[in-house]
């Protein structure tokens, strides 16, 4: 991580992540959410920006659909 935006996140009593925590996930959590921050609403009000995170309840699929590409990595669905 760009020791800027840890300086950031530590200065708002943030805790950065950094990829040991990564390396530790648990091996059957018992849910996944996504978080996003789309740009399309955010909002500025002077020298702050407003943004609106939204989560979203997903699953890991048991099987690869025909219709994703195969990848080493892991799939998730939209719950």
């Amino acid at each position: 991580m760009n020791n800027y935006y840890k300086q950031q996140l530590e200065a708002n009593n943030i805790q950065p992540l950094n990829e040991e925590v990564w390396e530790k996930q648990p091996e059957n959590p018992d849910f996944y959410v996504s978080l996003e921050i789309p740009t399309e609403i955010e909002k500025e009000t002077g020298e702050f920006k407003i943004v609106t995170p939204i989560t979203q309840k997903i699953i890991k699929c048991v099987e690869r659909p025909e219709s994703f590409e195969k990848l080493a990595a892991l799939c998730f669905m939209e719950n």
